[in-house]
């Protein structure tokens, strides 16, 4: 059974677009389709919402947390300063910004990985990797 937990909108649907027709919600994503919009002479519109994880897994997505105020996101990046390490670059958690940590982010190079993308821009990119290798070798 399906319960709603989140009320996704846009400013930019048009009447009668069928906002939501087509749906997809993977790697705390969501993909609407807006097959149609007439109001402004383009044959559909996709809206990708992304911040759709849970990363404390407490049954709560990440975007009800913030958004209600029940998390604090002091840096306003989406995910409950709960969930963001207190280690800059130390992924696994160990308290050592070493290989193992370089290794994570590597291997999810390009992904929707929350564990992995520690300055919290969406994706493991360079950001991410630049917190690693800035904070090798640190001991937290």
């Amino acid at each position: 059974m399906w319960t709603a937990e989140v009320t996704l909108s846009t400013t930019r649907h048009a009447p009668y677009d069928a906002l939501g027709r087509a749906v997809a919600v993977a790697n705390g994503a969501a993909w609407v389709g807006a097959p149609r919009q007439p109001a402004v002479g383009t044959p559909g519109v996709l809206f990708v919402y992304v911040g759709i994880e849970d990363c404390d897994g407490n049954g709560v997505t990440d975007l009800v947390e913030v958004g209600s105020g029940a998390a604090a996101d002091v840096n306003e990046n989406g995910r409950p300063d709960v969930c963001e390490s207190v280690c800059p670059g130390d992924v696994d958690g160990s308290g050592f910004v070493d290989g193992n940590d370089l290794n994570h982010v590597v291997s999810r190079w390009g992904e929707v990985s929350p564990e992995a993308d520690l300055d919290g821009s969406g994706m493991v990119d360079f950001g991410d990797l630049n917190l690693v290798l800035d904070n090798w070798g640190a001991a937290c």
